[in-house]
């Protein structure tokens, strides 16, 4: 029945816990001491030799598909957990009756082997769809999965594997369309990953790239378009299974190709261009999953989106492939800020979250991996000082979007944190730029042994300047905060004007005062002073009128 929900037959033996010992576990547990005990009696008859290899293994075959008969009568009769229980006994039974005479007894050749035991998977499929029951079919994916391991040669049959695999998980992906099973399809994606990965282990080489290459695109086509293919039922069985089998399929397989790639003298290009073909084909999934959606059930809504997000991800990451040194972290500043202007064009909320997210994957690069490799630069026209002004370019811009689609005066959270990061970016900038045009100046201020203290002594002023040079950057960049934050009403620029000008009371009276004696120290005090008065006097006037408690101030 269409839609029914897993398993319904269990519905009458809901009940108390003591029903539910009583009819489902106790069941279980018996079931199980008599295959042990017949377990044992049939070892005493082997050891004893009262049993030949044939026979043993006609008994197996006879007694799983004897336990699979006998267990309808129990379902007919209302036990159906105990009815599904003697079925996984008697397939179980086949399977193991199977590999025997074949890895035991040599009794049959794996061709053989591997089509009784495929039988027996067609059998195990055949009594699910007419019972309905998913549990069955999960035990057919699994022994269908388990068929290749337990015929195996030891050899490499790399076309016939993946031709199984193609097969098994064609067939979970037809049932999508009549029956509610999505986590069928998932298993038999875990299934082929998992085998499809051991073959990778030990057989592997570079001369198999072709075709290894064909058959993985082949699995990865197939997972890709099931949630397209479960939208032409009825009912849409996809649901969160669909979002996982989404991610874990695209990653999946760009890791094999990346591994495969990894073995070629070109590898970042070739591993950097199928991250953009994937990127694309996600993309135009994504696409048609929105075209689709305004016909379907709303719980769909995400499965569009984690497509998007994929496609995202695949092309940031071969830009950061492709390219190198800072200019990845561009080519993410100003991807982040493509998608924020197409969210903003669309009216879209979710794309500015992927937005928000590359820029940030950018502005980690450049702090934590780009300026350690920059070292020092020849200061104002380098690479370092045009990344960072791109990056303040791409903040401002994204925040000036999305005020202007919010239409709203006061902002929240994000806005604090964007100019938060104005400042610390430009700051940075800044200063590196005092350091680097001091240190080459340092290094040219250097004289023959002859001459060595009035070098010294030199040496000694700059770096006395330098550090007068560091506080009044700090001191004028937190007056001009400051200032922007009565012209424009906005408390949170002020508030970062005072961390600022906190700051640099700290440098100054904490450092600066080593060495009072220079003009440019002094000096340090004199200005800081003024501005600390400047501040204090207009705060005190409350000459630009700041809002009462409670009152609200834009940006």
């Amino acid at each position: 029945m269409r839609g029914a929900p897993l398993m319904p037959q269990y519905a009458e033996e809901d009940g108390s816990l003591e029903q539910r010992i009583g009819s489902r576990w106790l069941n279980r547990v018996g079931v199980v001491a008599v295959l042990i005990g017949v377990s044992y009696f049939l070892k005493l008859a082997f050891d004893n030799g009262w049993i030949g290899p044939g026979l043993r293994v006609l008994i197996g075959l006879a007694g799983g598909a004897g336990l699979c008969w006998w267990s309808g009568r129990f379902r007919r009769g209302g036990a159906a957990a105990f009815s599904y229980s003697l079925k996984a006994v008697g397939v179980g039974a086949m399977y193991l009756s199977l590999w025997a005479s074949f890895q035991l007894y040599h009794l049959l050749a794996a061709p053989l082997a591997f089509l009784a035991m495929l039988l027996v998977t067609a059998a195990t499929s055949a009594m699910a769809l007419v019972e309905d029951a998913e549990l069955l079919a999960g035990l057919a994916l699994l022994g269908g999965m388990l068929t290749p391991v337990l015929c195996s040669t030891g050899e490499n049959h790399e076309a016939a594997l993946f031709c199984y695999l193609l097969l098994i998980s064609a067939g979970a992906f037809a049932l999508q369309r009549y029956k509610p099973w999505p986590r069928i399809l998932l298993g038999a994606f875990a299934g082929t990953a998992l085998l499809g990965a051991a073959w990778f282990g030990d057989y592997y080489t570079s001369a198999l790239y072709a075709e290894t290459l064909l058959l993985y695109a082949l699995l990865f086509a197939l997972f890709a378009a099931a949630p397209l293919y479960a939208g032409m039922s009825r009912e849409l069985p996809t649901g969160h299974t669909a979002l996982v089998l989404a991610i874990v399929n695209g990653f999946t397989f760009y890791g094999a190709v990346y591994e495969m790639l990894a073995l070629g003298s070109h590898a970042s290009s070739a591993q950097a261009f199928w991250a953009l073909v994937l990127a694309a084909l996600y993309a135009g999934l994504a696409l048609a999953l929105e075209r689709r959606q305004g016909e379907q059930q709303v719980r769909e809504h995400l499965l569009p989106t984690v497509h998007w997000a994929m496609s995202i991800a695949l092309l940031t990451l071969a830009i950061g492939l492709r390219l190198h040194a800072h200019w990845s972290t561009m080519a993410w500043l100003v991807e982040g800020g493509l998608l924020f202007w197409a969210a903003s064009a669309t009216r879209r909320s979710w794309p500015r979250l992927f937005a928000a997210a590359v820029v940030l994957i950018g502005l980690i690069r450049l702090f934590c991996y780009d300026l350690e490799e920059w070292g020092y630069l020849q200061p104002v026209f380098n690479a370092r000082l045009a990344t960072m002004a791109l990056a303040i370019a791409v903040l401002l811009w994204m925040m000036r979007e999305e005020r202007r689609q919010s239409n709203e005066a006061h902002e929240g959270l994000e806005a604090v944190l964007a100019v938060g990061m104005v400042n610390v970016i430009a700051l940075t900038a800044l200063l590196l730029e005092i350091r680097d045009a001091f240190d080459g100046a340092m290094m040219t201020a250097g004289a023959p042994e002859s001459m060595r203290y009035a070098a010294q002594q030199a040496h000694h002023g700059l770096m006395i300047l330098r550090g007068f040079c560091y506080s009044a950057l700090l001191m004028t960049y937190g007056a001009a905060l400051m200032a922007a934050g009565f012209v424009r009403r906005a408390a949170v620029l002020r508030w970062q004007a005072m961390v600022l000008i906190a700051i640099t009371v700290g440098k100054v009276f904490l450092v600066d005062t080593s060495e009072l004696e220079h003009a440019w120290r002094v000096l340090s005090f004199i200005i800081l002073g003024a501005i600390l008065l400047a501040v204090s006097y207009a705060y005190q006037k409350d000459w630009l009128g700041l809002p009462e408690r409670g009152g609200k101030e834009v940006l």
